[in-house]
């Protein structure tokens, strides 16, 4: 009943072998995962700041290096 037979040691080996390589993928899939997730936040860019001006003209506060203009017509930006 519980003797040893060839068969039962090579079912035996497999299903070790199975556990080995299971816990081996599992390992690599949470290496990965963390690998990405450092990635993304490393490659996270932060928001820049903009110095602000305020103008002559209107006292508006604009973006220092700002194309746009107001509505009134002396308005440096």
């Amino acid at each position: 009943m519980f003797g040893f037979s060839f068969m039962k040691l090579l079912v035996l080996a497999a299903i070790i072998t199975a556990v080995w390589y299971g816990f081996k993928m599992m390992t690599k899939i949470t290496e990965d995962r963390k690998d990405r997730v450092d990635n993304l936040r490393k490659s996270a860019s932060r928001p820049t700041t903009e110095d602000m001006v305020a103008c002559p003209e209107c006292g508006t506060f604009v973006a220092a290096n700002s194309s746009s203009k107001c509505d009134r017509a002396n308005c440096p930006y």
